[in-house]
């Protein structure tokens, strides 16, 4: 089974953004599976507390996807952050 990796980033709108290209991606390739990462929002979240909306937003909607409890490592998330994928 392929898998459609998403380094979550940004918050609400850019969150459904991302999701939402997934799911195109998912149409196209049917035996796909989405993985979704928020760990880089997590760390926004711890670095900025009393800024609102840095957290998983796609909890409160009915979207299908697997979330990925691995926690990268910060040469991976800084690897990941040059790359442009979409």
């Amino acid at each position: 089974m392929k898998k459609i990796i998403v380094d979550m980033d940004g918050r609400l709108g850019n969150q459904m953004f991302q999701y939402a290209y997934a799911l195109k991606l998912k149409k196209e390739i049917p035996e796909s599976e989405i993985i979704i990462n928020f760990y880089r929002i997590s760390l926004y979240g711890d670095l900025a507390p009393n800024e609102q909306g840095w957290m998983n937003n796609l909890q409160y909607f009915h979207a299908d996807y697997q979330l990925d409890q691995q926690k990268l490592s910060n040469f991976l998330i800084q690897y990941l952050s040059k790359r442009q994928y979409f």
